[in-house]
């Protein structure tokens, strides 16, 4: 008996002294390992510029960042746990808790997005940011339907609210804004074309054509075939791409529906407060007795529109009187939605303007033509400007007669200009390229001259001049002349006893 208690005695006594050696050397490691650690990270939850991770120290308080993430359009209200939390921590706030932590970004709505909705129409403002609890001025942009009067903005289509442009918005939500339209006379009056030539439409009162580039706009009584529209929006995409210019420049603002004068007689005017932005309005109208252009687009009369085939292809005959076995002159057209291009970027002399549009039409048919079978009809007919000149140009008047401009020249004779401005234009672009134009305009329109088509100034006169040696260098009139006479252009004079 007294051996077993001697036993376990020296049991317990072993195991008293096992037992403190193990807490001993857990306490050690305990020691060379440090105190307890937790980790805290951060999660921006759709924002940016979140905080690093902290280390959080047993039973030491642990004081979160104070630099806090963004988010655009929402406010940093603090972190928590859950994205959905019961409990938020501030940027800076005590954290206490013996365990670690995911921190989510917890956010409040601070802006609403504004939109626009032009409801068919185009030109409608960019979106815009209401901040909560702030006013918000509403764009003054208004957006454009043609046949139509804008009235306002509305959150539906049928509203009971209406908002002008500019007017204040302070409802601490987001909104989609359609415009709401009144229709004006005629604006009922939109049309299509089919796109085959012998199906012929005729206005029997005032309506339009729209086009994502140009307005029609047509007279009572105008007859077109079927491919016009087709024909006439293919001849402004080649005008567009030949130029290098923009048929809606950042430098051209125009919105009403032009009241051209000599064409309709007052009250009669059908488009009184129409608008049409910056696509190209194209009057097709029965009265007027010239086809003519400015930079809100070309007048079209019905005397021009159509020319009819004679023995001799280089004279075609004007006959309105036959339109059904006529063609279209689409080299008219293109000549005049040239105008229309090169106004809308700036003004230059009017050798340029008509030499251009000259220049620019044999091009533009010339290209078209295979793939569009009534503008070959169109350029098999085309008549250009080629005839005696009252003096030859070469090296020693080119630069003159540049500046000179035929401003003192009758109206027939006028039309010297078209011939030496066409010819120069094809040097030009032989010699510089076909972005010519596009160099010189922009030469111009720094200038800032302010020029009106038939009236001649010296100034401008030089101006012009000195524009041509800018932009193809100080020895371009004698290289002009030179090439003149080399291809045998504009040689012809006319003789005088």
């Amino acid at each position: 008996m007294k051996r077993v208690k001697k036993i376990l005695v020296v049991f317990v006594m072993t195991f008293a002294v096992l037992g403190t050696w193990a807490a001993l050397r857990a306490f050690s490691a305990q020691a060379a390992e440090g105190p307890k650690m937790y980790t805290i990270t951060y999660n921006a939850n759709g924002g940016e510029g979140e905080p690093e991770g902290q280390k959080k120290i047993h039973d030491v308080t642990l004081i979160l960042p104070s630099e806090i993430p963004t988010r655009a359009g929402y406010k940093f209200r603090g972190w928590a746990t859950t994205t959905h939390p019961q409990d938020i921590y501030p940027a800076g706030a005590e954290y206490t808790a013996n365990r670690g932590a995911k921190f989510y970004a917890i956010w409040d709505v601070n802006e609403y997005t504004i939109h626009y909705n032009a409801n068919d129409g185009f030109g409608a403002p960019d979106d815009q940011k209401k901040i909560k609890g702030e006013t918000l001025v509403l764009s003054d942009v208004m957006p454009i339907r043609v046949g139509y009067e804008f009235r306002g903005w509305a959150t539906t289509t049928h509203p009971d609210e209406l908002f002008d442009a500019g007017a204040e918005y302070s409802y601490d939500r987001g909104a989609n804004f359609y415009a709401i339209w009144k229709q004006l006379p005629y604006g009922a009056n939109k049309v299509t074309l089919d796109g085959v030539k012998e199906h012929h439409f005729v206005s029997s009162d005032y309506c339009f054509i729209e086009t994502e580039k140009c307005v029609y706009l047509l007279d009572k009584g105008i007859e077109i075939p079927g491919d016009f529209v087709e024909n006439v929006e293919a001849i402004v995409d080649a005008i567009e791409e030949l130029l290098g210019l923009s048929y809606q420049p950042d430098t051209y603002e125009q919105a009403s529906v032009n009241k051209l004068y000599g064409v309709y007689s007052s009250p009669e005017y059908p488009w009184e407060g129409w608008k049409a932005g910056k696509k190209i309005q194209i009057f097709l109208n029965v009265n007027s007795e010239i086809s003519y252009a400015q930079r809100t687009g070309a007048m079209l009369a019905k005397i021009d529109l159509y020319f009819v085939e004679t023995e001799d292809p280089e004279s075609p005959t004007t006959l309105p009187e036959t339109e059904k076995q006529a063609h279209i002159d689409y080299a008219m057209i293109a000549h005049e939605l040239t105008h229309t291009f090169s106004q809308r970027s700036c003004y230059t002399s009017k050798m340029m303007t008509e030499g251009l549009a000259d220049y620019v039409k044999v091009r533009v048919l010339n290209s078209l033509s295979a793939d569009h079978p009534s503008i070959a009809i169109a350029k098999d007919h085309m008549v250009l400007h080629n005839w005696y000149l009252p003096e030859a140009v070469n090296a020693d008047t080119a630069e003159r007669i540049f500046m000179d401009d035929y401003h003192n020249a009758s109206v027939i004779e006028r039309e010297d200009g078209y011939y030496v401005g066409r010819v120069l234009c094809t040097f030009l672009s032989e010699r510089f390229g076909d972005d010519f134009y596009r160099r010189y305009n922009d030469i111009i329109y720094a200038k800032h001259l302010m020029y009106f088509y038939g009236i001649w100034t010296e100034e401008n006169a030089q101006a012009f001049t000195d524009g041509m040696k800018e932009a193809f260098g100080e020895d371009v009139f004698i290289e002009f002349g030179n090439w003149c006479v080399e291809h045998d252009q504009c040689q012809r004079i006319i003789y005088k006893e």
